[in-house]
């Protein structure tokens, strides 16, 4: 199969001689077209990517800030188990990531908090629901359940 090509006045003309069939003529935009028809396949693709590199940005960053706020909870905890009030309030000063805190349990090794001796165990446990962005983007096409995440911190009283 021979083929040669050559342009004349802005088109782009083939010639297949192997074949025996007329020249074939293609424009300049039939390239423009295909290349924006990968486009409009390839940014959607690309969006998605970056939503789910965003999210599990958003997840990590929220997941280490809720670990910061109840070793704090438990660090207090430590000091004051009997101040599950203020326990309380440390870990939700700390917790400023926009995640929905679900619950927040504070034990004792004793089962309660206000009898505590010096070497018990205090532990903070807190629970909270993660609802990424996709699932906002792709909710009404694929239903997606919210990513529930806990950490807990154990610290002995002194």
């Amino acid at each position: 199969m021979v083929s040669s090509s050559y342009e004349v006045r802005g088109w782009t003309a083939t010639d297949v001689t192997a074949i025996g069939t007329q020249p074939i003529i293609v424009h300049r935009r039939v390239h423009a077209r295909r290349r924006l028809a990968f486009a409009s396949l390839a940014i959607p693709a690309l969006l998605f990517i970056s939503i789910l590199i965003i999210d599990l940005g958003r997840l990590y960053t929220g997941y280490i800030q809720m670990a910061k706020a109840v070793r704090a909870g438990a660090v207090l905890g430590s000091q004051d188990p009997s101040n599950t009030t203020g326990i309380n309030d440390v870990v939700l000063k700390h917790e400023s990531s926009g995640s929905s805190l679900t619950t927040l349990a504070i034990t004792c090794t004793n089962g309660v908090c206000s009898d505590a001796k010096s070497g018990d165990d205090v532990t903070i446990k807190a629970t909270w629901t993660f609802a990424p962005i996709v699932s906002k983007v792709l909710g009404p096409i694929w239903e997606f359940d919210p990513i529930v995440l806990s950490t807990q911190s154990t610290m002995k009283v002194l």
